[in-house]
């Protein structure tokens, strides 16, 4: 009777650490997916000509699936635009004509941990 007991215990323990390790490994490959679309998004935003990159803020972006398919991440509750990403562009400093911004690329989801975020921040300024 107690080797029955301690073989329950023991199960339900490896079975306790295997849906938290599965529940752990997915949080990581949706932490990877908009680490990925953050990077990628602020690297397209180099290509926008610098006179209208103050018009991107808080403008959204989709996080791609693993495949690439559109709405790899839900959106949390209420997010009004139904995109997972946002941009914030502010001024971080102005010499004369030119204007150096400071961007930042957010992804806020729902998943396997409730509502997650990440965030990456770069500067950007007038390209020679």
């Amino acid at each position: 009777m107690l080797g029955l007991v301690v073989c329950v215990l023991v199960v339900g323990a490896a079975l306790s650490m295997t849906v938290h390790q599965s529940r752990l490994r997915k949080a990581d490959r949706e932490v990877e997916l908009a680490a990925r679309a953050c990077r990628n998004n602020l690297e397209e935003l180099r290509s926008v000509d610098i006179a209208t990159l103050a018009t991107m803020d808080g403008a959204g972006f989709d996080v791609p699936g693993p495949d690439g398919q559109v709405g790899g991440l839900t959106p949390v509750a209420g997010d009004l635009d139904g995109l997972v990403g946002e941009f914030s562009v502010t001024v971080e400093e102005t010499t004369g004509p030119d204007t150096l911004y400071r961007v930042t690329a957010t992804a806020r989801w729902t998943g396997a941990l409730v509502q997650q975020s990440f965030a990456l921040t770069t500067l950007m300024g007038e390209r020679l």
